[in-house]
Order: C-alpha cells, then sequence, then structure tokens
C-alpha cells in the first residue's frame, strides 16, 4: 500500500506504508521517484535514452545481420543451420507459429497441400522448391556463395543408411590418410554432400571448397539430363 505525499507541484509522490520500506513512489511514471525532476523532464529524459538505446540496437542488429520475426517483430540469431527459421510461440502467427528466411527476412509460407516437411523419416524438406530462386536479396547479393546455395537455400537431405555409414567408417579406418568425400548428383541436381573423415576427423574445407567449385560447374552443364551418380572421392591429408 502507498500513501500520497503532499509536496507543492510534485503531485505524483507517493510513500510505501510498509515500515520496513518507506520508499518514495511516482504514481505518474510508475517508477521510484525521481529526485529533482519532475514528471515531464524524467519522462523526456527516458524517452531520449530509449532512443538512444534502440538506435544502438538497431545498429547492432544490422552489423550482426540478425533478423527479426516479421509477424512479431522478435530478434533472432542463427548459430547453425540452413535458413529456415520457425518461431514457435509467435503471438501474431497462425496457430501460434512463423516461418521466415533468416537471409532476406520475407515471411515463408506454405503450399496447398503440402507442409515443410516430407512425411517419411529419412529425408527432410528446409524449405518449399524454388524459395532460393524467389529470394530477391539472396539472388542479387554478391555474399551468396555456391557452397550457400548447396547448404542453406532449396536443400533435400538423404540421410546414409546405417549399414552405408558403418562400410564408410571402415573405409577411414582402412584409409587413415584420406578423408573420404561422396557426393550424390540425382536428376542433375546436388541432393546430398558427406563427409566421412579418417580416425582424426580433421576435414579441409579448403580442399572442399574447390572441389565443389568444380561440381557446380560440371553440373550446370549437365542440368537438362537424367542421371544419377555416386561420387566417392579420396582427399589426401595434408598434414598427415
Amino acid at each position: 500500500m502507498v500513501k500520497p505525499q503532499q509536496n507543492g507541484n510534485r503531485s505524483g509522490l507517493m510513500q510505501c506504508v510498509n515500515s520496513n520500506c518507506k520508499a518514495d513512489l511516482c504514481s505518474n511514471c510508475n517508477v521510484p521517484w525521481h529526485t529533482d525532476l519532475t514528471c515531464e523532464e524524467f519522462q523526456k529524459q527516458q524517452r531520449n535514452r530509449t532512443q538512444q538505446e534502440d538506435a544502438a540496437f538497431h545498429s547492432l542488429m544490422k552489423k550482426e545481420k540478425w533478423r527479426a520475426c516479421p509477424r512479431c517483430g522478435v530478434v533472432v540469431e542463427r548459430s547453425e543451420g540452413c535458413y529456415h527459421m520457425t518461431h514457435v510461440g509467435c503471438e501474431k502467427g497462425d496457430d501460434h507459429r512463423t516461418d521466415f528466411c533468416y537471409f532476406c527476412g520475407e515471411e515463408l509460407t506454405k503450399k496447398d497441400g503440402e507442409g515443410w516437411r516430407y512425411s517419411k523419416a529419412t529425408n527432410e524438406k528446409h524449405f518449399p522448391d524454388g524459395v532460393y530462386a524467389k529470394c530477391v536479396k539472396a539472388s542479387q547479393s554478391e555474399d551468396i556463395t555456391p557452397l550457400e546455395t548447396i547448404f542453406y537455400f532449396d536443400k533435400i537431405t538423404y540421410f546414409v543408411p546405417s549399414y552405408l555409414r558403418n562400410l564408410f567408417f571402415w573405409l577411414c579406418l582402412a584409409l587413415p590418410y584420406f578423408n573420404v568425400f561422396l557426393t550424390i548428383v540425382i536428376f542433375g541436381k546436388v541432393e546430398m554432400i558427406a563427409f566421412f573423415s579418417s580416425a582424426s576427423e580433421i576435414v579441409h574445407f579448403d580442399l572442399v571448397f574447390l572441389f565443389l567449385s568444380s561440381l557446380i560447374i560440371f553440373k550446370s552443364k549437365f542440368d537438362n539430363f537424367l542421371f544419377v551418380s555416386f561420387d566417392l572421392t579420396f582427399l589426401p591429408l595434408l598434414n598427415s
């Protein structure tokens, strides 16, 4: 409980009646009493401070390339994975959920009769077909590399069956001086890229990136053909 205090033109001054507290409060501003400031002065000071903090936060957000939920504005940061963001619990989303692209910030909408994920347990669809092609910002950006296109946009990941994984594991043990690099191309499209490194689990991304670049050039020449290929490549470890 609080009681009003008579203090000249400071009509908002209240005091807590708890004998252990006796704190002075401002009923107009809903904060502890602002000594030497009128309510108007205090509120103006708070507005200026809020504007400065908001400007600093938006500057940091732009620098770190954070994204805000297009429905409610909650800011998120992607630490890993593809660019498909799902804000579960969004107050303004359909069924309290909003899906959006982290790269361009635009909301993703489901196609009629199609969910985000396939029903089969063996594969997972991160984006609907063609989302990357429709992402104007991504298509015009110089920051997007071929590697990002494969791993973060329009990707379908086929998980390797356990018996194949075991086979690759024994291959790695048998060839301790090599990394095993598997590429599966289906219908002219890179569908899976997986690494099965040697026992030391060392992966040389410089070699991998060079190989990916050549693979993309090779792929672009055969987009009109129907083929399936399994490319098992052994990359030597430079520091072995």
